[in-house]
């Protein structure tokens, strides 16, 4: 009996050895450690305040109305239930009391999404549009103003859904300064449409380096690629050159070091707190959030120096064979042994990441193609090279009326998906 005993109190103490040496987590690299600390201490500023207030009655003033709801949101984050989930009663029957302005809905037909109808919907009664353009001036003064702030800074808070302003102040007005570029040009004001849709991309580029989100970067670099087709659109028709090329991407604009500090901050902060209000039946052992984040760290690091190459140089990279060099730095069978918790992060990351990324590199060879037709002149479209593809033009669309570029990043080059990325394509003309 005794024997009995001293053989399983042995195995079981290893056993117990062996459990306790593998929930031990790593140490947290001390420059995340600095960068979480950062990023925990970033403040909202007025740009911040004014967006957050921005749909605001025309009678009250958006800066006083975002803080308010700013410091709502904050006392609301205070109530929290067992599960952890934000109480938002109070908060949305207080955004639903508050005096906004009227929008245009996303269904109506001053935001209709088909180019080709609705080029010709507005060209047959540009009266009509005015007036609805004139219906929705007080947004667009207010996002042009937003425009003009030199710093935009989002507060790093636990529950970003409530402190997040919505990107359709964004999109409504950009849709409604393209709209009005539409009928200057029919009016026989092509040049004065340039020049505002020039002015719109300005404070559009603008906003880009400064905007500390990914969703933020991914949306504002799509809104100056449809304000670049319009512009493309009515230079073409009216045979007008610019007389200055518009500036390539630059460092500034394309550095994502900001938002990858907020991507691993929020990742570390949710970790901590699934860590620590992890019952003993949802496993906390096997999620170890200090190595998630450390291998992440890796990776953000490398994508960073990749963010920085020349454009043929990123797509030689993200090809099927090279990446691989990249994600192998988060994917090993030991950390999966070690974490399979934290290994929840790694399925989507790689395509996660390089979309977004790829987004800017894409944003900037569209600006290189335009380049080449609108300030050089070049009207042989057989001639013009893919920035970023060796032996590769460009190309027409289907229909005949764009010039578009293979994608950077997709992860099967089948002809159908390329021509549905029109994003990546160049319009020349409506018919």
């Amino acid at each position: 009996m005794l024997h009995f005993l001293k053989k399983y109190t042995r195995d079981f103490l290893i056993l117990l050895l062996c459990f306790l040496l593998y929930s031990i987590d790593d140490n947290l690299d001390p420059k995340i450690q600095k960068i979480v600390e950062q990023v925990n201490h970033l403040k909202a500023n007025e740009a911040y305040f004014y967006l957050m207030g921005i749909d605001t009655a025309a009678d009250q003033d958006p800066m006083v109305v975002g803080k308010n709801i700013f410091e709502r949101g904050k006392k609301i984050t205070d109530e929290i239930d067992d599960n952890f989930t934000v109480n938002l009663e109070r908060f949305e029957q207080f955004d639903k009391k508050r005096k906004k302005l009227v929008l245009p809905q996303l269904e109506a037909d001053i935001l209709c999404r088909e180019e080709n109808p609705c080029f010709k919907k507005i060209l047959a009664d540009t009266e009509k549009y005015k007036q609805k353009i004139q219906q929705h001036q007080i947004l667009v003064q207010r996002y042009q103003k937003f425009l003009t702030f030199d710093q935009y800074q989002q507060p790093n808070e636990s529950n970003f859904s409530l402190f997040s302003p919505s990107y359709r102040f964004f999109t409504i007005p950009n849709k409604i300064i393209i709209l009005n570029a539409i009928i200057q040009a029919s009016e026989k004001q092509p040049q004065q449409a340039i020049n505002n849709l020039l002015n719109n991309i300005k404070g559009l580029r603008k906003k880009l380096w400064q905007t500390d989100d990914y969703i933020g970067k991914f949306i504002l670099s799509s809104l100056i690629a449809q304000n670049l087709d319009t512009l493309s659109l009515i230079a073409y028709k009216n045979h007008l050159q610019l007389k200055e090329e518009l500036k390539p991407l630059s460092k500034k604009e394309k550095d994502l070091e900001i938002v990858f500090a907020r991507e691993l901050a929020a990742l570390y902060n949710n970790s901590k707190i699934m860590k620590q209000n992890a019952s003993f039946y949802d496993f906390p052992w096997l999620f170890k959030p200090n190595m998630s984040i450390n291998k992440l760290y890796l990776f953000h690091n490398q994508l960073l120096e990749k963010n920085k190459l020349a454009p043929k140089d990123f797509a030689k990279l993200i090809n099927q064979k090279e990446n691989k060099k990249l994600t192998d730095v988060i994917k090993t069978a030991w950390s999966y042994f070690r974490n399979p918790e934290g290994e929840i992060f790694r399925p989507s990351i790689k395509s996660y990441y390089f979309e977004y990324i790829a987004s800017l590199f894409e944003l900037d060879a569209k600006i290189i193609l335009f380049n080449q037709i609108h300030y050089q002149g070049i009207t042989d479209f057989n001639t013009i090279k893919s920035p970023y593809f060796e032996n590769e033009f460009v190309f027409f669309s289907k229909d005949k009326r764009s010039l578009c570029l293979k994608p950077i990043y997709l992860q099967k080059q089948e002809e159908d998906q390329i021509q549905k990325r029109t994003d990546l394509c160049l319009k020349l003309r409506v018919n």
